[in-house]
């Protein structure tokens, strides 16, 4: 998803049909790479697709350019990703309001909650390059931040509960709540596929 639409859905760029849809109006802004989508919180909206598609599990990785607008967030808001109410299933590249950090989270079979975290601090409106890696192969969550390595997470079974009674969101946790304070540029999803540091290293550099 480019993000460069002004008003309405938000294009899937793959032509794979999965527009995001915005549960309000949204904003547009300067972006790292064109427009962003912006005023998640302000507008108290998020970008979703209902699709079953995004059940994930086994290996699958996400990344989204995110800019910071308030580092005093609401409850680990989701930027990329598709977590439940009863926070026990999902999946999704969340914000960590405690050390102010970006984490990338999965809940396996069992519901017990995978972290990988980033170790780099994160500046008010800059933008910065997020991706979360789940690698069932090699059985680890990986995140990393601004194209840099790959900071090793929990052990990953390749199992991921899956989120039930919510879509696949950007900007929100939850359906409508948990917003993020700030903005998103590009972002994507691969299915059965772990992007590796040479991925990141081109998408930091040449965009998605």
């Amino acid at each position: 998803w480019r993000m460069d639409e002004a008003s309405g859905n938000r294009i899937d760029a793959t032509g794979n049909g999965y527009a995001l849809v915005p549960t309000a109006s949204l904003s547009s802004t300067n972006g790292q790479i064109t427009n962003a989508t912006a005023n998640f919180r302000e507008n108290a909206a998020s970008l979703a697709n209902s699709s079953t598609d995004f059940n994930l599990s086994g290996t699958f990785s996400l990344a989204s350019w995110v800019s910071v607008s308030d580092l005093a967030q609401s409850t680990y808001p989701t930027i990329i990703g598709k977590a439940s109410v009863s926070d026990t299933e999902g999946y999704g590249i969340n914000w960590d309001d405690g050390p102010k950090k970006w984490y990338f989270s999965v809940y396996n079979s069992s519901g017990t909650i995978l972290n990988a975290e980033n170790t780099t601090n994160i500046g008010v409106n800059t933008w910065h390059l997020v991706v979360g890696v789940a690698d069932s192969t090699n059985a680890v969550l990986k995140i990393s931040v601004d194209g840099g390595p790959f900071v090793t997470g929990n052990a990953y079974d390749g199992t991921v509960k899956t989120a039930t009674g919510i879509s696949f969101q950007c900007g929100a946790r939850r359906f409508n709540e948990n917003w993020f304070y700030g903005s998103t540029d590009d972002s994507g999803v691969w299915t059965n596929r772990a992007l590796t540091e040479v991925d990141v290293h081109q998408i930091y550099t040449n965009g998605l």
